[in-house]
């Protein structure tokens, strides 16, 4: 399957307008999200990849203001996701 080349240039904006949204409930989201990719695919990333996508976990974990309510939180939801799958 090809894809088309993006750049970082085009990727770095996408953030820029992201950023400039209502967070709305997205940080906890795209906690869980990332969450469950690492879990997925820990073992096809490099040590470098791993490290910065950590980085970018706690990030979003201190988006979300209080880390013991994350964590509860995301967990349940996560249980709660897999059960009924979109």
């Amino acid at each position: 399957m090809n894809r088309p080349y993006i750049t970082v240039e085009t990727i770095l904006e996408l953030f820029r307008s992201t950023a400039d949204e209502p967070p709305g409930a997205a940080p906890a989201g795209s906690l869980l999200w990332l969450a469950d990719f690492l879990a997925r695919e820990h073992a096809t990333m490099n040590a470098d990849d791993w490290d910065a996508l950590v980085h970018v976990g706690a990030q979003l974990w201190r988006a979300q203001g209080s880390t013991r309510d994350v964590g509860w939180g995301a967990e349940n939801a996560m249980r709660g996701k897999k059960r009924n799958p979109a």
